[in-house]
């Protein structure tokens, strides 16, 4: 558990630590030591993820699933949501979050992949169009281009795999058919 992601997190929000532990219930100097001594609560770490509008399991696993806010476009995301004339309010209850979460997500804070499709969904764009193109583009062309023939070959690796382990397990050959 690394629970200085909190700080992390709290660095691009309004009011940083001290409005986070108002938010949660906790004081200031508890929060501080809780997040230095790196234990606490289950139910104050779902808060603080609710808060934020991030998973859980980004105090549990630096490899979580955080998408960094660096390549959206917050300006064309404001736009929308004026073109659309929805509130922050009804914008947060159409994506199932609190209004604290949209506001730093508005605020640059970083977002969970499913609340960037959750926002393009209520309103009503693509997840594309929430992006900066220049910087969308420069990351597309960049991707790696694999050959057929080496997905293929991949495949039948992962496949004879797959065969061999459920041989360990003692399933039967006609279990095996339908694997794949």
């Amino acid at each position: 558990m690394d629970l200085n992601v909190i700080k992390k997190l709290a660095e691009k929000r309004v009011g940083g630590l001290k409005k986070l532990a108002a938010d949660i219930g906790m004081s200031e100097a508890n929060l501080h030591r809780c997040i230095n001594n790196n234990k606490m609560q289950g139910g104050d770490l779902e808060q603080i993820a609710s808060i934020f509008g991030v998973s859980v399991d980004v105090f549990f696993d630096s490899n979580a699933e955080v998408y960094v806010n660096d390549v959206m476009d917050l300006d064309k995301i404001k736009s929308y949501i004026e073109e659309n004339g929805i509130g922050l309010v009804s914008l947060a209850s159409k994506m199932k979050i609190s209004k604290v979460a949209l506001e730093n997500i508005l605020n640059g804070s970083d977002v969970k992949i499913s609340l960037v499709e959750s926002l393009a969904g209520a309103l009503g764009v693509k997840v594309v169009d929430l992006f900066n193109d220049k910087q969308l583009e420069a990351n597309i062309v960049d991707v790696p281009v694999t050959e057929d023939k080496s997905m293929y070959e991949e495949l039948i690796a992962l496949r004879a795999e797959n065969k061999l382990l459920r041989e360990i397990q003692g399933l039967s050959a006609r279990s095996q058919a339908h694997v794949g």
